[in-house]
Formats: C-alpha cells, sequence, structure tokens
C-alpha cells in the first residue's frame, strides 16, 4: 500500500469501551465484597507477620546445636595435631626417614583448610563474640604464614644439601681419576670424611678445621691444569656448599619447632566456651518470646475465623458470575494466543494499519524481509517502502479495487531499507465495522525473489549449453528463423557456418572429459571474440558448433569470418600443464543459394563440413549440391555394410609375399574385399 497515493476514504477506528453496570444491587454488593475483601487482606496481613515472627523466634530457639559445639571444638584440636605432625614431617625428612615431602605439603594443605573452616564459626554464635574468635584466628593465621616460610626454606636447603651431598664423592672420584696428585687425593678424602663426620655432629671446632682445610688446599694446589684447576674448585664449592644448606636447614628447622599453635587454640577454645554460653542465655529469652507469640497467634485466629465466616457466603453468590467470566476470557485469551502465534510465526510479512494507512503493527516477517524494525514502521504509511517504479493511477487502481471488492492482490515491486529492490507478491484485506466503515487494513506478502531467480535460471537452461553457455539448438534456431526473416526483408544473405573440432575425441580419451570440457570453453570464447553483436554462435552438443551470420553481402565474408575461425582455435592451448593444439573443419551454407528454412541450411553446412574433412581437416568448405549426393551414397552404403557381415558377403583374399632375391613365398598377406550383389567387388578404401 502507498498512503501517499491513497485517496481520503473512512475515518479513524473508534475506541469503544464497555460501560459498567448502574445497578444499585451490584454496586452494592461490589461494594459489599470489596470492604470484605479488604479487611480479609488485613487480617492474613497481620497472621502473615506472626507468623513469620513465630518462625524467626524458632529458629533462632533451635539455632543452639550440640553438634556444631562438638564440631567445631574437634576441629580445634585438629588443627593443633596437624601443626604437631608438621614438625615430626620436618624431623623426619632432616634425619633422613622420609625420602620427600609429600607428608609436609598434605599437613600444611590441611592446616590451611582447617583454618578457612574455622573462620566459618556457628551462626548461632553473636556478631560480637564471632568477631572476636576471628581476632584470635588471625593470630594463628600470622603463625601459620611464619611457619609456612621457615618450612620453604627448609625444604629448599635440605634438597641442597641432598644433592650436594650425593654429588660431593662422586666429584672427587672425578677428580682422582683426571689427575695423579696423591697428596691432593688424601687431602679430598680428608675433607670428604670430615665433612661426612660434621653432618651428623654438631661440633664447632670440627667446622672451623674444615674450612681451615678447604682454604689450605685452595693455597696448596694453585698450579694445576685449568680443566683440573676447575675441577677441584668444584669440588671445594660444593663442600662449603653442604656446610653452608646444612647450617641454613637446621636453623629453619629450629625455628619451625620453635612456632607453635598450642597458646592461639587454647585462646580460641575458651574465647568460644564464652560464646557459647551467650548464645544459650539468648535461646531462653526466644522461648519466652516463642510462647508469648504462640498465644498472640492463637487468639486473633479465632477472631479471624469468625470474620471469614461472614464473606463466604458472599463470596458464594459471586462465584457462578466469576467463572462465567473466567471461561469467556479463558476462550477469548486462547483465540488471541492462537492469532499471536500466527502473526509472529508466519512466513510471510504482516502489516496491520489503521483507516489510514498508518502502521500499527508489524510481525517478524515483515522485519526480515524490509530490513525495517517494528518501532521505525508504527505510524508511518507504507509509502516507506514504494520502489517508486509505478505512477499515480497504479496506486489509485489499486484503491479502486480495495474500496469495491475489499481486497486486492497482484505482484509489486518494492524498496527495502538498504535500498535494494526486490519483487513481492502482496494481498491487501480491508476491515470494516457493524457500520460497514473501514477501520483497518491488513497487508501480507511474501518475498518472491528466489522464486523470480529460479524461473530466469529455468529459463537460462532451457536457451543456453550449460557448459559453454552458448545458445543451444532452440535458441539458435529462433535466432536463425529471425535472421532468415530479417534477410529476406532487406534482401540480404545469412550464412550458417557449421563448425567441428577435428580429433577432439582423442583429448577426451587421452587428457579425460575435464580438460575436454575446458578445451571447448576457450573454444567458445575464443569465437565469441570474432563475430558481431548481431552474430550468433551455439553449441549443439559435443564439438559441434554453429555459427549465424546474418546480413551477409557477399560469400567471402562468410569466408573470411571462417579462416578467422580457424586461425583463432588452431593456436595452442594451455590446459592441465599441457600445450594442446587443434584444429576445426567448417562448412559454410548461405541462405536462397543453399536452402530457404533452418533446417535445410543446417543440413547442408553439416554435409559442407563433413566435406572438408575428407579434405584434409583444418579447412572450410561452401555447400554444393553434389556433397548431399556423396553424403547419402555413404550413408546407404555403411548401413548395407551393417548386412554385409550377416549374409557372407565379406570375402578373405591371401596374397603372397616373395623373396625377391630366391623367389621363395615368405609369408602371405590377409586383404578383404566385399562382393556388393549390385556394385560388385568393392575395396577396403571404399569401405
Amino acid at each position: 500500500m502507498n498512503s501517499a497515493d491513497r485517496p481520503s476514504r473512512g475515518t479513524a477506528p473508534h475506541d469503544d469501551r464497555l460501560e459498567p453496570t448502574k445497578s444499585p444491587v451490584v454496586a452494592h454488593e461490589r461494594a459489599h465484597l470489596s470492604t470484605s475483601f479488604g479487611e480479609i487482606g488485613r487480617s492474613l496481613t497481620i497472621v502473615v507477620i506472626i507468623a513469620a515472627t513465630l518462625l524467626w523466634v524458632f529458629a533462632n530457639t533451635e539455632s543452639i546445636s550440640a553438634a556444631d559445639l562438638h564440631t567445631y571444638e574437634r576441629k580445634l584440636h585438629s588443627f593443633n595435631e596437624t601443626d604437631i605432625q608438621i614438625n615430626s614431617n620436618v624431623l623426619g625428612i632432616r634425619f633422613e626417614f622420609y625420602k620427600n615431602y609429600d607428608a609436609i605439603s598434605q599437613n600444611i594443605n590441611r592446616l590451611d583448610a582447617l583454618l578457612r573452616e574455622l573462620r566459618d564459626a556457628p551462626r548461632f554464635l553473636s556478631a560480637e563474640d564471632t568477631k572476636g574468635i576471628h581476632l584470635h584466628l588471625d593470630t594463628l593465621d600470622q603463625l601459620v604464614a611464619q611457619k609456612k616460610g621457615y618450612i620453604e626454606t627448609f625444604i629448599r636447603e635440605n634438597s641442597v644439601l641432598r644433592n650436594s651431598i650425593r654429588y660431593f664423592p662422586t666429584a672427587i672420584k672425578d677428580l682422582e681419576k683426571s689427575t695423579s696428585l696423591p697428596h691432593l687425593h688424601a687431602d679430598l678424602n680428608f675433607l670428604n670424611s670430615s665433612i661426612m663426620t660434621y653432618l651428623v655432629s654438631d661440633d664447632e671446632e670440627l667446622l672451623q678445621s674444615i674450612n681451615k682445610h678447604i682454604k689450605s688446599i685452595r693455597d696448596k694446589y694453585t698450579g694445576l691444569l685449568p680443566e683440573s684447576a676447575r675441577a677441584l674448585d668444584n669440588v671445594l664449592d660444593h663442600g662449603e656448599i653442604i656446610i653452608k644448606a646444612r647450617q641454613t636447614a637446621d636453623s629453619a628447622l629450629h625455628e619451625v619447632c620453635l612456632i607453635s599453635t598450642d597458646t592461639g587454640i587454647g585462646k580460641v577454645l575458651r574465647a568460644y566456651a564464652i560464646a557459647h554460653e551467650n548464645a544459650i542465655d539468648l535461646s531462653r529469652i526466644y522461648r519466652v518470646l516463642l510462647f508469648a507469640s504462640a498465644l498472640l497467634l492463637a487468639l486473633y485466629l479465632t477472631m479471624l475465623f469468625v470474620q471469614l465466616g461472614r464473606t463466604t457466603q458472599a463470596l458464594r453468590k459471586s462465584n457462578n458470575s466469576l467463572e462465567q467470566r473466567i471461561d469467556e476470557l479463558h476462550r477469548t485469551q486462547g483465540n488471541l494466543k492462537l492469532y499471536a502465534t500466527l502473526f509472529n510465526s508466519a512466513a510471510e510479512g504482516m502489516l496491520i494499519t489503521d483507516a489510514h494507512a498508518r502502521a500499527l503493527a508489524a510481525n517478524p516477517a515483515f522485519t526480515s524481509i524490509t530490513g525495517y524494525s517494528v518501532e521505525e514502521v508504527l505510524a508511518r504509511t507504507p509509502s516507506m517502502l514504494s520502489s517508486e517504479q509505478y505512477g499515480k493511477s497504479f496506486y489509485n487502481d489499486m484503491w479502486k479495487t480495495l474500496g469495491q471488492c475489499g481486497k486486492w492482490q497482484g505482484e509489486i515491486w518494492n524498496r527495502r531499507k538498504n535500498g535494494e529492490i526486490y519483487p513481492e507478491w502482496l494481498s491487501i484485506t480491508a476491515v470494516s465495522d457493524a457500520e460497514n466503515k473501514v477501520t483497518h487494513y491488513i497487508a501480507v506478502f511474501s518475498d518472491i525473489t528466489e522464486r523470480k531467480k529460479s524461473e530466469a535460471h529455468i529459463q537460462h537452461l532451457s536457451l543456453y549449453d550449460p557448459l559453454t553457455n552458448l545458445p543451444n539448438r532452440l535458441l539458435m534456431q529462433e535466432r536463425l528463423n529471425e535472421a532468415l526473416t530479417q534477410s529476406r526483408r532487406i534482401d540480404s544473405h545469412t550464412a550458417v557456418l557449421f563448425v567441428n573440432l577435428d580429433r577432439f575425441r582423442n583429448i577426451n580419451d587421452t587428457l579425460g572429459n575435464e580438460l575436454g570440457d575446458a578445451l571447448l570453453q576457450q573454444v567458445a570464447l575464443r569465437s565469441q571474440s570474432l563475430l558481431r553483436d548481431t552474430d550468433t554462435v551455439s553449441r549443439l552438443g559435443s564439438d559441434e558448433f554453429v555459427f549465424i551470420l546474418p546480413d551477409i553481402d557477399q560469400p567471402q565474408d562468410a569466408a573470411s569470418i571462417a579462416r578467422k575461425l580457424l586461425t583463432s582455435i588452431s593456436r595452442s592451448y594451455q590446459l592441465g600443464g599441457h600445450d594442446i593444439t587443434i584444429t576445426a573443419s567448417i562448412g559454410i551454407a548461405l541462405s536462397e543459394t543453399d536452402g530457404d528454412t533452418a533446417a535445410e541450411l543446417l543440413r547442408n553446412a553439416d554435409a559442407a563440413m563433413s566435406r572438408a574433412k575428407e579434405d584434409g581437416r583444418n579447412n572450410f568448405r561452401f555447400y554444393s549440391a553434389d556433397m548431399n549426393i556423396t553424403t547419402l551414397g555413404d550413408l546407404l552404403l555403411e548401413n548395407q555394410l551393417r548386412n554385409a557381415i550377416q549374409h557372407n558377403e565379406l570375402e578373405l583374399f591371401y596374397q603372397p609375399k616373395i623373396d625377391a632375391r630366391t623367389g621363395i613365398m615368405q609369408g602371405a598377406e590377409a586383404l578383404l574385399r566385399w562382393r556388393h550383389p549390385e556394385q560388385g567387388m568393392i575395396l577396403p578404401n571404399r569401405f
């Protein structure tokens, strides 16, 4: 629809509303029911408040759980036990009772988990008591963090100590193998035994002796070869690393064992015990409140039941009428839901306007097809979709049909939001009220772009060759008939060139059909480039092409085109990495001299093409009358040859082969002859 071109008609839809009933009885009943419902609402609100209070008091009364108390205490004791177990694990690692640090890591993780769980204090504790417990837990957290730091130092230094202890004797042996200094060997072995002794003792004098011995070795053996000197420095460095790592690990071990959580756990236990007593005292107060609230609720419920009885009868009276109205509403809602589903899920675009063609609603399909959202369409007229391809008279006729018949439908071109013009099938229906005045218009349309494309594609396929996109036989015959009609009108000639590629089958057989198809496409492109706009080149099938050259004054013009075609086709082609050359044979037939109909010209051009092939290929021939006679004779002879085998007319002759020097027969050549019942003996070069 296009509101801009629509003549003025109808009025805007009237917004009819239901007027309330004026009956005094009904009004009194409604007022009484309204009062009753108000009182019931207030009463229920009070009941809900009291019930909620009771539930809150009851929940707080029962919130103190002995199980929660014991669980929390068990976690505290477990925390202390885990701390002691960590100390034991560290000592076991130091004295090599354990080979790895998994037990320490597991217990540290357990300690962290218990600390997090202890922060989740039982809910029955007050906020003040919970805060006090958390302060003590913060102290514990700091102690655990310090302990983990010392443990990390211990693990690091102890790992270095273990690795160096394992490597130290091996480094000494390697040095002994590479040097032949007995005194050096003795000094290193003494150093090794001294360090090993120091590891199992805590003798300060021995430590000083080891340091002096290391210094003595460094000073004594300064003239070693570079490689031996580096090996000696490596041994002495590892000895010093062992001593340093042992001291650092023992220091960290000492700090780990000094840090104890007993005092912190005790403070948490005492704070927790005080908080538990406070919660029990508060619970006693809640029990008193629970009893008082329950008594108050019982009294109020008694009053409420009396009041509810008074309104029961009034509710029963209005129940029947309400049920009837509800049934009607359900039916109406069901219909509205059905219509809404149809409107929203329809594949066709739908637009509803008022009597002045202003949009009131549009479905999702409308948005999908036009590109306009519902908000962009509301209160606007459908003229926003106009493609401006139709004049004012078109829309006047549309509205005239709508006024007379109440509906209009047809194909129309509209414009999308992005500016694209598209075809659609449009149906418009006018909606009238009881007074036969138009109140709304409903437009339903579908995008038929794809259908148009399909029709065009089918039409194209019916007239064009799918491989080369050249006109096929049907379209070629139509254009040939048109050219012949034009030639008769202006007294000129139309030339038909029948082109066949020479030995094209060999290309298909050797290189495959795909390359053969590619060759045909390139031949088609080259051929089109040589023709005028009025000329036509078509493909009949396989490797046969027909050229229609209208308005030819002299036969030499057709011969010139034929020469150009032969030259163009014979140029080499690059196909699949191959350099391919092919030739063509062309037959030419001219209108009036060689035939007056399309069928005659095609047949005669085909005969001329066959003569061109017989004369050596890669050339062209004009049609002459004797060509059909020869072709007919060849055709008859071919058909008779099929029966010659069945009638035993083929005979085999043997021609002896004689050695010219000796005169002796060396063999024989088998020759086939056809004894024709009418033409006599026919040689193989004929059949």
